[in-house]
Parts: C-alpha cells; structure tokens; sequence
C-alpha cells in the first residue's frame, strides 16, 4: 500500500472563512519577532462576483485580556486603519492595542499572494509573554460581519507558545469566524492516506498528470467557464486522489469520497458544483462515465456525445451527504464536455462532427 498525505477534513457543521499561509521566526536576543504571511487561500467572503472589496491581512499583539469591544474597534475595523506595513503601538486611546501591522491593500482576490515579513519589537513585553496573545486577521474595507467589522476571518494564538517555537512554520491556518478565531488557532493537519495497491492503480498514480485541459462546453452556454488549464494542487488531495485548480479563475476539480464522482466547483467540498461526473477514475483524466453541467433552468445536463441527443433520463439523482442536491437531468448536445489525462500522443479523438465543440482535450507539462 502506497502512501500520500492529504488535508484533514473539515467535520460537519464547521465553519472555515479560507486558509491563510503564515511562518514565523524568533530572535531572542534582540527579542524580536518575525511574522511572515505568505499566502491566502480560498477566502469565502470574496466570493461573490457581485461584492467587491479591497482588503487586507492584519496582525497584533494584545493583552489577554483585552475585549471584543475593544478588538472591534482598533483591530477589526473597517478602513481607513493604520499605515501599511507600520508598527502602531500603545496609545491612551487604544488602551488594550500594544503592537499591530497590517499588509498591503488588495482586490476582490480569493487566492492572493501576500509575501510580507512584519517585525514584532517585544523588548517590553518579553517576560510577559504568557499575558498577550497575537491576532492575525483579514479585513475588509467594507463590514461584512453581522456586528458591522470587517472581519472576513481570523485565528489568534498565545504569544508565549509563537515565541517557544511551537507554531514554527511555515504553516497553513484556518481562519475562522471571528468569534472563534478570537480565542484559537487550528493548523490543518495532514493526514496519512492510503490508496489502493492494484497494480492499474499505481501505475495512473505514477504518471499523474501535472495538468488537465477540460473543454467541450459551448461558450455560449452557461458555465462555459470551466472550460480551461487546470493545474495539480501539489500539496493537496482529496479522498485520495489529486486536486487541480483553473489556472485563470480558481475553480476547482476534484473526487467527492461520497458520491464517488469528480467535481468542479469554487472550493473543494463545496456543496454547489458546476459539474460532475459520476466516475471513481484515479485522476480525471482516465473518466469514462458522461459529464453533466448545471444549467439556467437549475438541472443538470449531460455533457456526453450527441447521438445522445434525443435520449431522456427522467431518474432524479439522490442528494450528495453533504447536502449538494444533484436535480433530473436532460441531454443536451450543446453541453458535451469530455476531460483528458493520457499523453497526447496515446489520445483517440472522437470524429468532430459528433461534438458542438472542439474536444481537443489533453493533459500538459506543469508549466
């Protein structure tokens, strides 16, 4: 039995506002610390194309005492805030604020890179560590919070633990709603999975593709944007199996456990796929089983070839246990849709005059 590592999953009834990429650095002589915040990903409040909003990522070290009222009104407010990248520090005014950052300002991005090392001077606060804890935060410009704070997520752990080396990094967080993440910090964990042994099996899990080409889906029609490069997620997996991402604008393809399918959606688990096929290949590349792609009219429709074309499939197709319902779905020629792994020089491509689309699909080089 091989093994690969893959992220834990979330338990039901959990609420993740993203993930957030932080690595952290102590000098005890200086008594200083180095904050370093790589990366985010996945952050749910950006969602929607409708809002749009600049934000940004924040950090402070505060007493352990401090209120939420306080928190509130110095850390979590909506901008204007402090000057980027600058160290504020205690002011009557703020009594419970002693040190905050903040990062530079950025748009409506999902998945942004940060890469900005911030500078914690904890000369006074050093054999007080076991008092203060430190806050990390994104925050929008606009509140989005239901107590009207920016707060698009958060986490928080206890400085004495950051200065003993037991959060050294880097590591990937989850932010969480701020009532949560106010008091904690959860690391997603990696978990040992085992994957089949069949000799099929290992031999597609050797030469997985670094990248997938999906296409099929008529411009014209609804979600054609899932048509595109999708890139392997080197650090992720899912039930297993590999996870890729839309090199241009996020969404994902990835293996639901439950329903034994493929999907693509905006997130992993998300409950709200664009489309899915009902296959257990290794990788997508090696689906057999049709594509079906949501519609305006809210059902599913195949995205197999057009000698389908007159056929009705009036099952209803039970709901995912994780609560994505999946409606009756009807054929439609304009939504073939085919995905492929295999090496372009082993692909047999189907006669053009059965597809509405061009299905040159392939699997490519990471670039």
């Amino acid at each position: 039995m091989s093994r690969r590592m893959r992220y834990e999953t979330v338990k039901p009834g959990a609420l993740r506002c993203g993930r957030i990429l932080l690595g952290f650095e102590v000098e005890p002589l200086s008594r200083r610390l180095f904050c370093h915040v790589r990366a985010c990903r996945e952050l749910v409040a950006l969602m929607s194309e409708d809002f749009e909003t600049d934000f940004n990522v924040r950090l402070c070290v505060a007493p352990a005492t401090t209120s939420r009222q306080q928190l509130d009104s110095a850390f979590f407010a909506p901008f204007p805030a402090t000057t980027s990248s600058s160290q504020r520090q205690h002011q009557q005014s703020e009594p419970a604020m002693m040190l905050q950052h903040q990062s530079k300002h950025h748009r409506s991005t999902l998945n942004p890179v940060i890469d900005e090392e911030f500078v914690f001077d904890l000369q006074d606060l050093w054999l007080h560590a076991a008092q203060f804890r430190l806050h990390v935060a994104v925050v929008c410009s606009a509140p989005i919070d239901q107590d009207d704070t920016g707060c698009a997520g958060c986490l928080s752990m206890g400085l004495r633990h950051v200065l003993g080396g037991d959060v050294a990094g880097p590591k990937w967080y989850w932010l969480l709603p701020k009532a949560e993440g106010m008091c904690k910090a959860t690391t997603i964990k990696h978990q040992p999975a085992t994957l089949p042994s069949q000799r099929e099996t290992s031999t597609a899990l050797a030469s997985l593709p670094d990248a997938v080409v999906v296409g099929g889906r008529h411009p014209r029609r609804p979600f054609a944007k899932i048509n595109g490069v999708y890139d392997r997620q080197v650090d992720e997996v899912s039930a297993s199996r590999p996870v890729y991402r839309h090199r241009d604008n996020g969404l994902y393809l990835w293996f639901h456990e439950g329903r034994r399918a493929w999907l693509i959606s905006d997130l992993v688990r998300h409950p709200a796929p664009y489309a899915y096929a009902e296959d257990a290949a290794v990788n997508p590349g090696r689906v057999q089983q049709p594509w079906f792609v949501f519609n305006r009219a809210e059902t599913f429709t195949t995205a197999d070839t057009k000698r389908l074309q007159t056929s009705h499939i009036s099952s209803t197709t039970p709901s995912l246990n994780d609560g994505m319902s999946l409606l009756s779905h009807h054929d439609d020629h304009h939504n073939q849709m085919m995905l492929s792994g295999m090496p372009p020089q082993q692909q047999q491509r189907a006669p053009a005059a059965q597809f509405e689309y061009d299905l040159a699909v392939r699997c490519r080089a990471f670039a």
